[in-house]
């Protein structure tokens, strides 16, 4: 047998123990979902279900999972499939979006009776624990007593469509003023298209923060982060350091809806 030909039979059968385990096995996205759903099933004693996916780097994995009993409640997590146990790259954020949907409550009903289509999104910092949180019972006090400041005060973004600009700035403010002045938190407005809140609302049914496409929509179409101006994203309230006078509402209002005529 010449060299040429067992060399090439030799790289044959490297790739196949490459492929059929050790360091070089290749994990399916079916691998990833079963470790997923094991992992917290471990955890929280419930079942949970994957419905998207994050980054993938090799046997390290994002998801967007929900409890079987609650799919409103979609949170990341992140493991690797290849390492048995708890490790440096898990971590899950299942009980902060327990917290956000108790804030969200709140939320929406301050905006009860609005008439034009709107969607809430509540935020809580990403805080590292030496003990993981477990309880799925906690409030928002029990919650915000071990939680550090930085992180115990969410933020609330409230997409709108241009539907809503119909209306006055007076009626818009006293909506935004009952979220503010109901709980404590930092508030931020979308007002935006209808098609591209479509795109928002179809995004936040499988992961629980905006992605990709929609995100990049958001920056560079509405806030003043891609091209320095505002076209449709603004702060509303900001605890602990200023709130928007109605005044001051008037005159972003002025610019929102100038820019809604583009």
């Amino acid at each position: 047998m010449n060299r040429v030909k067992r060399l090439l039979i030799g790289l044959f059968f490297w790739g196949i123990s490459m492929a059929l385990g050790g360091c070089g096995r290749m994990y399916t996205k079916e691998d990833m979902e079963r470790y997923a759903e094991e992992r917290l099933e471990e955890k929280y004693g419930e079942e949970f279900e994957v419905c998207d996916f994050g980054n993938i780097n090799g046997s390290v994995f994002e998801v967007y999972a929900y409890p079987k009993n609650n799919p409103d409640i979609i949170f990341e997590a992140s493991y690797n499939v290849k390492v048995e146990g708890v490790n440096e790259n898990e971590y899950d954020y299942y009980i902060e979006e327990l917290i956000a949907a108790q804030y969200k409550k709140i939320a929406e009903e301050s905006m009860e009776g609005l008439g034009y289509e709107y969607y809430i999104d509540i935020d809580l910092g990403r805080q590292d624990r030496d003990v993981p949180l477990t309880n799925t019972s906690i409030t928002i006090a029990e919650y915000s007593e071990i939680t550090e400041k930085r992180f115990a005060i969410p933020l609330c973004e409230i997409y709108m469509t241009y539907d809503v600009l119909n209306e006055g700035d007076e009626y818009i403010y006293n909506y935004l003023c009952n979220i503010r002045n109901n709980m404590i938190c930092y508030v931020s407005v979308y007002v935006v298209e209808t098609t591209d809140f479509q795109k928002i609302i179809e995004d936040y049914a499988t992961k629980s923060k905006t992605q990709g496409e929609v995100s990049r929509l958001l920056t560079y179409k509405y806030s003043n982060i891609g091209n320095g101006e505002r076209k449709g994203y603004f702060n509303f309230a900001w605890p602990d350091t200023w709130e928007t006078s109605y005044e001051d509402f008037e005159e972003i209002m002025k610019e929102v809806r100038e820019d809604a005529k583009l």
